[in-house]
């Protein structure tokens, strides 16, 4: 259609319409997003713009039926229905108005002339007005509850409410207001939530998740942003609990997650890694009990931070193996750069080695400890060969396995039977060797690692019977293959 006088328009009457097919939208989208949308048949659009020099009316409407339709979350309420999305906002002056606006459900029915009316039921709508660069009011209104479930996820559900308001500067407007996400289930993913809220307070907003249960461990999350355009998301606050993790359990549920990650093109795999564009100010971990294989963690409690990319775990405090440990770890979450400086007290040490590495009496006692170290790396090969910093450690009061016997450490047993031990050298030996060893009243030593190869400097231990003095070095690759 003609626009008249288009320097000076006395009047606007422009209008498109037709059809756009939903999986040449998806090739838009993107290959990589195919599975998390559902989809089927074309859509019919209709785009007019009417008016004049003074005041212009724009007009945007599309259809779905149960035939043509394209989303990324499948509503019970809609099913069957036929679904209008359509816009209506008029332009005058510096005032743009937006109404009857969002998503509606379309019936028609005939009046007592024959004539059709068509009725439209808000389902999802937004309604508001903008002077300038102020937004007067925008409403976002959802009148009825929606359950429904997810595309990518065929067997979940969930209940979605709630409304919101924005206002303000449009460069940095308000909003009040919030949603509640109720009941959602994945069982693809192990993972039910009972409540997740959202609530908008002014320029921030308030994410509360309560009994998040993903293969039977829990957690409670509270998290405070800022709604502030950045281009780094700011959490200010961030508060996690919980009562029970079962790590093994949740990584269960991050390997059945990781098949719904979209796939990479070659291009973005080889990429530079850009930064993390997220920054968590105050965060704080509480947990009661953590489960690593036989590994049973209690009373962990730590700050939490994220800034440019690097995670920091500061003033970490948990009991594990019947002892304290303290202290602070940080790791870069893109070069994987982990660094560990803990402080140990009381430490049983048969506990640690039994349920750590399944070593049963090998070494017994009430260990302190201190390490700084650091490794990098994605396998166990890099990062021992990255491995640097030192250990220091010692045991009071305790017991040596086999390896503490002095006819374990010096001779075997065909020696002992040699004729040697027929002299009287050999005798006074021999006798010497049936005393009980193992015992020690101290066993310390400092433990160095560089380059893949672990310096003893030294490790000493002291007992009513034997004293120890070990010195030396070993490759740890070598051990490890």
């Amino acid at each position: 259609r003609d626009i008249i006088n288009y320097l000076n328009p006395k009047s606007i009457d422009f209008g498109i319409s037709g059809s756009i097919a939903t999986e040449d939208i998806i090739k838009i989208i993107g290959k990589e997003l195919k599975p998390y949308i559902h989809y089927a048949g074309s859509i019919p659009i209709k785009l007019t713009l009417n008016g004049n020099n003074k005041k212009q009316t724009m007009f945007f409407q599309s259809m779905m039926d149960k035939n043509n339709f394209i989303t990324p979350v499948d509503f019970n309420e809609l099913q069957e229905k036929t679904i209008t999305l359509q816009s209506v906002i008029d332009f005058k002056g510096n005032r743009t108005k937006i109404k009857k606006t969002g998503f509606y459900e379309r019936t028609v029915t005939v009046d007592d002339k024959g004539n059709e009316i068509i009725n439209l039921d808000e389902i999802f709508g937004i309604d508001g007005t903008i002077m300038g660069n102020r937004i007067n009011l925008i409403k976002i209104t959802m009148p009825k509850t929606l359950t429904g479930k997810l595309a990518i996820f065929p067997k979940s559900s969930f209940a979605l409410t709630g409304k919101a308001f924005v206002f303000g500067e449009t460069s940095n407007p308000r909003f009040r207001g919030g949603f509640n996400v109720q009941s959602f289930k994945a069982p693809e993913l192990l993972t039910d939530i009972r409540n997740l809220s959202l609530r908008f307070r002014g320029h921030e907003a308030d994410i509360n998740i309560d009994d998040l249960l993903m293969n039977g461990s829990d957690m409670q999350i509270k998290t405070t942003f800022s709604l502030l355009p950045s281009s780094v998301f700011h959490i200010t606050h961030l508060n996690i609990d919980s009562r029970y993790l079962n790590v093994d359990k949740l990584m269960v549920v991050v390997e059945r997650a990781m098949k719904y990650v979209p796939t990479s093109s070659p291009s973005s795999q080889n990429a530079k890694a850009s930064d993390i564009p997220v920054d968590i100010r105050n965060g704080f971990i509480n947990f009661a009990r953590i489960i690593v294989g036989n590994i049973d963690i209690k009373n962990t409690t730590s700050r939490l931070s994220l800034h440019n990319n690097i995670l920091y775990l500061d003033n970490l405090k948990t009991n594990a193996f019947e002892g304290n440990v303290r202290g602070n770890i940080s790791v870069n979450l893109l070069s994987m750069l982990l660094n560990i400086k803990l402080h140990g007290e009381n430490v049983d040490v048969a506990k640690a080695m039994l349920d750590a590495a399944g070593m049963k009496d090998m070494l017994s006692g009430k260990a302190d400890f201190d390490t700084d170290i650091s490794l990098q790396g994605s396998t166990i090969e890099e990062q021992m060969k990255s491995l640097l910093g030192t250990v220091n450690f010692l045991v009071i009061d305790g017991q040596f396995g086999p390896f503490g016997k002095l006819e374990n450490m010096i001779l075997a047993e065909n020696i002992r039977e040699s004729a040697f031990f027929q002299t009287f050298i050999g005798n006074m030996l021999s006798g010497l060797l049936s005393v009980d060893t193992t015992h020690f009243s101290e066993l310390k030593g400092t433990l160095k690692f560089e380059d893949g190869i672990c310096y003893i400097e030294p490790i000493t231990s002291s007992g009513d019977i034997l004293a120890l003095h070990l010195f030396g070095k070993f490759d740890l690759l070598e051990k490890l293959n």
